[in-house]
Protein backbone atom coordinates (compact mmCIF):
# COMPACT_ATOMS: atom_id res chain seq x y z
CA UNK A 1 0.00 0.00 0.00
CA UNK A 2 2.68 2.26 0.77
CA UNK A 3 4.34 2.28 -2.74
CA UNK A 4 0.68 3.62 -4.60
CA UNK A 5 1.11 6.71 -2.09
CA UNK A 6 3.36 7.98 -4.81
CA UNK A 7 1.75 7.25 -8.00
CA UNK A 8 -1.36 8.43 -6.63
CA UNK A 9 0.35 11.44 -5.72
CA UNK A 10 1.65 12.27 -9.26
CA UNK A 11 -2.00 11.61 -10.91
CA UNK A 12 -3.52 14.26 -8.50
CA UNK A 13 -0.80 16.66 -9.09
CA UNK A 14 -0.74 16.29 -12.34
CA UNK A 15 -4.18 16.28 -12.55
CA UNK A 16 -4.89 19.85 -11.38
CA UNK A 17 -4.25 23.41 -13.10
CA UNK A 18 -3.36 26.47 -11.60
CA UNK A 19 -3.73 27.54 -8.12
CA UNK A 20 -7.01 29.26 -7.29
CA UNK A 21 -8.08 32.88 -7.67
CA UNK A 22 -7.99 34.77 -10.88
CA UNK A 23 -11.08 35.43 -13.00
CA UNK A 24 -12.77 32.73 -14.88
CA UNK A 25 -11.86 31.20 -18.00
CA UNK A 26 -14.17 30.96 -21.01
CA UNK A 27 -14.29 27.69 -22.89
CA UNK A 28 -16.76 27.24 -26.05
CA UNK A 29 -17.31 23.60 -26.93
CA UNK A 30 -19.47 23.43 -30.03
CA UNK A 31 -21.41 20.61 -31.03
CA UNK A 32 -19.91 17.12 -31.69
CA UNK A 33 -16.39 18.52 -30.26
CA UNK A 34 -14.14 15.29 -29.99
CA UNK A 35 -12.68 14.82 -26.10
CA UNK A 36 -9.28 15.40 -27.21
CA UNK A 37 -10.21 18.91 -28.51
CA UNK A 38 -12.08 19.59 -25.34
CA UNK A 39 -8.78 18.33 -23.41
CA UNK A 40 -6.59 20.27 -26.00
CA UNK A 41 -8.57 23.66 -24.98
CA UNK A 42 -8.88 23.32 -21.42
CA UNK A 43 -4.90 22.70 -21.37
CA UNK A 44 -4.08 25.73 -23.55
CA UNK A 45 -6.33 27.68 -21.34
CA UNK A 46 -3.69 26.40 -18.36
CA UNK A 47 -6.97 24.98 -16.63
CA UNK A 48 -4.85 21.41 -16.78
CA UNK A 49 -1.77 20.50 -16.13
CA UNK A 50 -1.49 17.30 -17.97
CA UNK A 51 -3.97 16.42 -20.91
CA UNK A 52 -3.24 12.97 -20.47
CA UNK A 53 -3.64 12.03 -16.57
CA UNK A 54 -7.39 14.29 -17.26
CA UNK A 55 -8.20 12.06 -20.59
CA UNK A 56 -7.40 9.14 -18.08
CA UNK A 57 -9.96 10.57 -15.38
CA UNK A 58 -12.51 11.15 -17.56
CA UNK A 59 -12.34 7.55 -19.42
CA UNK A 60 -12.34 6.01 -16.22
CA UNK A 61 -15.44 8.13 -14.88
CA UNK A 62 -17.16 7.70 -18.15
CA UNK A 63 -17.28 11.68 -18.70
CA UNK A 64 -15.09 11.33 -21.73
CA UNK A 65 -18.82 10.61 -24.03
CA UNK A 66 -21.02 12.53 -22.22
CA UNK A 67 -19.48 16.06 -22.45
CA UNK A 68 -22.16 18.95 -23.16
CA UNK A 69 -21.74 21.43 -25.68
CA UNK A 70 -21.66 25.01 -24.88
CA UNK A 71 -19.45 28.36 -23.53
CA UNK A 72 -18.45 27.46 -20.13
CA UNK A 73 -17.04 29.79 -17.77
CA UNK A 74 -14.64 27.39 -15.24
CA UNK A 75 -12.90 28.40 -12.38
CA UNK A 76 -8.47 28.70 -12.54
CA UNK A 77 -7.59 26.22 -10.07
CA UNK A 78 -10.59 23.58 -9.89
CA UNK A 79 -9.69 20.36 -9.64
CA UNK A 80 -10.00 18.23 -12.89
CA UNK A 81 -13.01 16.63 -11.01
CA UNK A 82 -14.73 19.62 -11.12
CA UNK A 83 -14.09 20.63 -14.58
CA UNK A 84 -15.10 16.98 -15.58
CA UNK A 85 -18.60 17.21 -13.38
CA UNK A 86 -19.28 21.24 -14.78
CA UNK A 87 -18.77 19.64 -18.73
CA UNK A 88 -20.77 16.09 -17.69
CA UNK A 89 -23.82 18.51 -16.40
CA UNK A 90 -23.24 21.39 -18.55
CA UNK A 91 -23.32 24.09 -16.27
CA UNK A 92 -22.88 26.59 -18.97
CA UNK A 93 -22.24 30.38 -18.22
CA UNK A 94 -25.38 32.49 -18.09
CA UNK A 95 -26.09 35.51 -20.15
CA UNK A 96 -27.75 38.70 -18.59
CA UNK A 97 -29.83 40.71 -20.75
CA UNK A 98 -31.63 43.92 -19.53
CA UNK A 99 -35.25 45.18 -20.46
CA UNK A 100 -34.10 47.33 -22.56
CA UNK A 101 -32.09 44.58 -25.33
CA UNK A 102 -34.90 43.00 -25.09
CA UNK A 103 -37.27 45.71 -26.21
CA UNK A 104 -34.73 46.14 -28.95
CA UNK A 105 -34.71 43.37 -30.45
CA UNK A 106 -38.40 42.80 -30.16
CA UNK A 107 -38.61 46.19 -32.20
CA UNK A 108 -36.14 44.82 -34.77
CA UNK A 109 -38.03 41.70 -34.96
CA UNK A 110 -41.26 43.11 -35.59
CA UNK A 111 -39.85 45.90 -37.85
CA UNK A 112 -38.18 43.04 -39.97
CA UNK A 113 -41.71 41.25 -40.03
CA UNK A 114 -43.90 44.25 -40.83
CA UNK A 115 -41.28 45.09 -43.26
CA UNK A 116 -41.21 49.12 -41.88
CA UNK A 117 -38.15 51.02 -42.07
CA UNK A 118 -35.39 50.84 -39.40
CA UNK A 119 -34.43 54.33 -38.83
Amino acid sequence: MRSRAPIALAVLLACSGPPPGGPPVRITIPAGASFHSVTDSLATRGLIASPLWFGLLARVRGVDRSVKAGIYDLPQGARAWQLLTALEEGRVAMARFTAREIALAWWIISSIVTGTVLL
